[in-house]
């Protein structure tokens, strides 16, 4: 029997990295009851139990994130490179303690710390696929983070991440005769069409903190990530 007063998953950044998830919305996929809104392949919007972007509050280290975009309220995580992320945490749950905006769902993201132990981590991979003459895709990340002093009480950790993703789509589209029915369909045209994106997409990060004594701290984070994305037709 179900007791608890709310229903938190959490996604720590071992799964996330194990996992092909090119941004931050494809980690937040994987945790149960979460779809995506996709644009050329990538997830972009979070779908909480079927409900709206919109209805999705989305946080980073507990910091309400507005929408980049004039017109809408759900904000873009395919801005967001997946191996910057330590750990996601997916409330499903709306009370009194949690900004108004997550009807559908609370997802914070929580950026990396220095741990207790020196930290370098780095990597590398790539893909090729064959369509439209050869398509690529690398990403690159590296990590480095050290807590400093006898008491270990000062940590300082720098994190850097970058992908190029070579999108492509090879599409046939037949063109329906207007003056045709449902019964006998007459296509009187074919167009065929190659799409070749080009998305670029990077991010820094960093976070100090200072441990005053075991119930108070001092920490600085700060983020930034961007994404560029275009293509020819």
């Amino acid at each position: 029997t179900l007791t608890a007063d709310n229903l938190v998953q959490v996604l720590p950044a071992e799964m996330i990295v194990s996992l092909p998830n090119a941004n931050a919305a494809d980690a937040v996929a994987r945790l149960p009851s979460v779809t995506l809104y996709r644009i050329e392949g990538e997830g972009v919007y979070i779908q909480v139990r079927g409900t709206e972007p919109r209805l999705t509050n989305v946080t980073v280290d507990g910091i309400t994130i507005p929408a980049p975009e004039p017109t809408v309220r759900q904000v873009r995580l395919d801005v967001l490179p997946s191996s910057m992320i330590d750990a996601v945490e997916l409330n499903k749950t709306l009370s009194a303690n949690q900004d108004a905006d997550g009807i559908g769902g609370s997802v914070n993201i929580r950026t990396k710390t220095a741990g207790e132990r020196p930290t370098i981590d780095a990597f590398s991979d790539g893909g090729y696929t064959n369509i439209l003459n050869g398509r690529g895709s690398i990403a690159e990340g590296l990590t480095v983070g050290n807590r400093f002093g006898k008491s270990k009480r000062l940590g300082i950790l720098l994190n850097g991440a970058y992908d190029y993703n070579g999108r492509g789509i090879d599409n046939f589209q037949p063109a329906l005769d207007p003056y045709s029915t449902f019964a006998a369909p007459f296509y009187d045209s074919n167009t065929i069409r190659d799409y070749r994106y080009y998305r670029y997409r990077y991010g820094i990060s960093g976070n100090a903190d200072f441990k005053l004594n075991e119930k108070t701290s001092f920490f600085a984070n700060g983020i930034y990530s961007d994404l560029k994305d275009w293509g020819d037709k």
